[in-house]
Parts: C-alpha cells; sequence; structure tokens
C-alpha cells in the first residue's frame, strides 16, 4: 500500500511542476504585451487609464476553478456541452480508477491466499520482490542455490520466507493471478495520470475561452489638446 501511494504522489508532483511552468509562462507573456503598449504611448500622452490587471484575474479565476472541478470555469462561462464533457470525463475516470485499484488489491488478496495453501507460506507482509521469486522458483531452495551460485549469496532468504510449491502448475497458476492484479493497479496510475490530465485540460480550455471574452481593457490615452481622444482595446 506504500509503494501505491508513493507512486501516486509522485504522479501528483509532476502535473503540479507542469501546472507552474504553465501558469508562469502565460503570465509573464501577457506582461510583455502590456509593456509594449506602454512603450508605443510614452512621451505622448498624459494619462493612462488601464483595467486589464482586473480582467486578467477574471481569466485566472475560470483557470484555477477548472483546474480544481473540471468544467467548473466552463460552467460558469456558460458553455454547458464542456461542462458536461468535462464532469462526464471525470466520473469516468475516478470510477475506473477505483475499480482497477480495488481489483487488484482483490487479486493480491487471492494470490496471497493461494501462496499459503499450494506453497505452504506463513507469513504474507512481505514485498513485492518476494512474491516475484514465489512465482519464479519451484522452492526456497531452489531459489537460494541459484543465488549462491550466481554471486549473490547475501539475497538469499531465511526459513521464515520458505515456500515449497506442490506442483509446477500451481506456480504458475499463483503467478498468473499476480500479474493479473500487478496489471490491475498499473492501469489503475494510468488513470490518476488521466485525472490530473483532465484537470489542467479543463483549466486551460477556460482560461482560452475566457481570454475570447472582448475584455472591458481599455487604455486611454490623452494628448496635450483637450478635444483630442485615442483609445486603445487591448484584448487577452
Amino acid at each position: 500500500m506504500g509503494e501505491k501511494m508513493l507512486r501516486i504522489i509522485t504522479i501528483a508532483l509532476f502535473t503540479v511542476v507542469f501546472i507552474t511552468n504553465s501558469f508562469g509562462n502565460s503570465n509573464l507573456d501577457l506582461r510583455n504585451n502590456i509593456s509594449m503598449i506602454k512603450k508605443a504611448a510614452r512621451g505622448r500622452t498624459r494619462t493612462v487609464k488601464a483595467s486589464y490587471g482586473k480582467e486578467n484575474n477574471k481569466k485566472y479565476k475560470y483557470f484555477f476553478k477548472s483546474l480544481l472541478l473540471p468544467g467548473w470555469g466552463e460552467y460558469e462561462l456558460g458553455n454547458k456541452n464542456e461542462t458536461k464533457f468535462f464532469a462526464a470525463v471525470e466520473l469516468g475516470l475516478i470510477a475506473s480508477a477505483i475499480g482497477f485499484y480495488l481489483y487488484s488489491d482483490s487479486r493480491e488478496d487471492d494470490f496471497k491466499e493461494f501462496a499459503k495453501i499450494h506453497a505452504g507460506v506463513k507469513n504474507t507482509s512481505f514485498g513485492e520482490g518476494y512474491w516475484i521469486n514465489l512465482g519464479n522458483y519451484e522452492s526456497i531452495d531452489h531459489y537460494n542455490t541459484e543465488k549462491t551460485r550466481t554471486g549473490y549469496a547475501d539475497s538469499r532468504y531465511g526459513e521464515n520466507k520458505a515456500w515449497y510449491w506442490d506442483s509446477k502448475e500451481s506456480r504458475k497458476r499463483f503467478d498468473k493471478i499476480r500479474i493479473s492484479s500487478e496489471n490491475a493497479e498499473t492501469m489503475s496510475y494510468y488513470l490518476i495520470g488521466g485525472i490530473f490530465l483532465n484537470h489542467l485540460v479543463s483549466a486551460i480550455n477556460s482560461g482560452y475561452e475566457a481570454s475570447k471574452i472582448k475584455a472591458s481593457v481599455n487604455t486611454t490615452i490623452k494628448n496635450s489638446n483637450p478635444t483630442t481622444k485615442l483609445t486603445l482595446t487591448y484584448e487577452f
């Protein structure tokens, strides 16, 4: 169980790093564009009024809402079809991940119980490597002999880890059950990765959809002549 949680945390950390980098780059591009507008107007203006910061915050509000809950940002933007799509994907991925995870645990219980009955295993609290070896060697004696022969005597098992398969067919049956548990666990991790990806895609989509809405970001440039007025509209 500890190894499973470690893998989940690793997937989450990679996703957070990616999101942070994407957010930083997007914010930098916006600042650069605003800076260009200011430079173009410099020397000809007396007053500059801009509300881009407020609208930019609104844009990221939708981004972070969808990052937290896929479809939330789309819902507030009035995109019902996209809301349903991201919500359905989220529910499907979560249900599938839970299903594969529970199936993996169930098969793990099955192969450990099978090893008790057909190989005489007394303790089932050993790590993954032990169970892999159990499926590859007919008995602890065969395993220890092989390790001694190949120069890995330190890897030999003590009698507390002993096993003796009652037949080759039982060993193969055990290994088949163990592999099915392992495959189901791997699939659950892929689905967890898909959940994080769905959050990210929905967040990016919300930010993009919000940026398509013409924001009231007006930069007013007034010349020294009070009768002259130039208004620039910056869309992001």
